[in-house]
């Protein structure tokens, strides 16, 4: 799954996981609630070969799951959904700290407008390409979203993001905070196009993998921040 994978399927089980506490109700008979039997059933089946297959601290998160999370009660199914979301943020940081030659891209929760371009590139070891195309696919969406085709590079990003008249906005622009805080924003987009596309349009430089999947990374936050902007 592009721009998805593990990570992907460790937010949605999280989310089914909280799902399966809100049907916690108390049982006849008993003084603890007990959660929705065939919804706990599935997701525990779906958690335990999830960590199965990402066992990426010697089985930890495995066998805690196994042991904690046996019975439909709330609190063992409370339990899971902790120990799923510590293993959700260990696998995480291994993913970033790997060897090279052992990052996943694909485990990335890259924007889909990113992984597009740039992971066919990176898992070919083209890591340089990677990178100008993630580049040029963010430049692209900001003169998409902003209507702005005439202008390319930083003066697109000057004037789409300019903090006294933009185009697309951060915040609400209220305040000084949101000033600086679209201001700022500007200031990065408007790196990337100097720091991050120019040299790789007009030059050759090395990207090693860690180097590469951190602009890629870079440029995705990017992306989904850009999602999220609106017309002042």
């Amino acid at each position: 799954m592009v721009g998805g994978g593990m990570l992907e399927r460790f937010v949605h089980l999280i989310q089914i996981g909280e799902n399966v506490l809100a049907t916690g109700q108390p049982s006849r008979g008993f003084s603890v609630d007990l959660v929705d039997s065939a919804m706990f059933e599935q997701w525990k089946t779906s958690v335990m070969s999830l960590l199965s297959a990402t066992s990426t601290q010697g089985g930890v998160h495995f066998k805690a799951f196994e042991q904690k999370c046996t019975e439909r009660y709330h609190s063992e199914a409370m339990k899971g959904l902790a120990i799923l979301k510590a293993a959700k943020d260990d696998f995480g940081l291994n993913i970033y700290s790997a060897p090279p030659g052992q990052i996943n891209i694909e485990d990335l929760p890259l924007h889909p407008r990113i992984a597009a371009v740039c992971v066919d590139l990176y898992q070919h070891e083209h890591y340089p390409n990677a990178v100008l195309d993630a580049s040029k696919a963010l430049i692209h969406f900001v003169k998409e979203k902003s209507g702005r085709y005439d202008l390319d590079g930083a003066p697109l990003m000057r004037q789409v993001f300019s903090k006294n008249d933009p185009i697309l906005a951060f915040n609400d622009l209220i305040d000084q905070s949101d000033l600086d805080e679209q201001e700022g924003m500007m200031h990065i987009y408007e790196g990337v196009a100097l720091g991050i596309r120019n040299p790789r349009g007009h030059g050759f430089p090395e990207d090693s993998p860690e180097r590469a999947l951190e602009y890629i990374g870079l440029i995705s936050l990017l992306a989904n921040r850009l999602e999220e902007t609106h017309k002042p």
